[in-house]
């Protein structure tokens, strides 16, 4: 087998494992963003300090995916309580 059927099988592989990578996040985002803004369970835990909820959304969500672990520093930077 030529060389060349490789290389093009790893483009083919790297294109679908970051369009994976990508979607699910977005699809992710696409879902908890529209929710956590019309519903009022969360309003409380937004309002002090002002937090926006999509770009929280975004936040929690390439954190959880990427495995950063920044979860409990923007808790503790913004002074916002954990939810019990």
């Amino acid at each position: 087998m030529p060389v060349f059927w490789y290389h093009q099988a790893l483009t083919v592989l790297l294109r679908i494992v970051a369009s994976y990578w990508f979607f699910s996040q977005m699809i992710c985002v696409l879902i908890v963003a529209p929710w956590l803004n019309v519903s009022g369970t969360y309003k409380e835990v937004f309002a002090d300090p002002p937090l926006n909820p999509t770009w929280f959304t975004f936040f929690q969500v390439w954190s959880a995916w990427s495995n950063n672990g920044m979860r409990c520093v923007i808790w503790q930077s913004c002074g916002v309580r954990a939810l019990r």
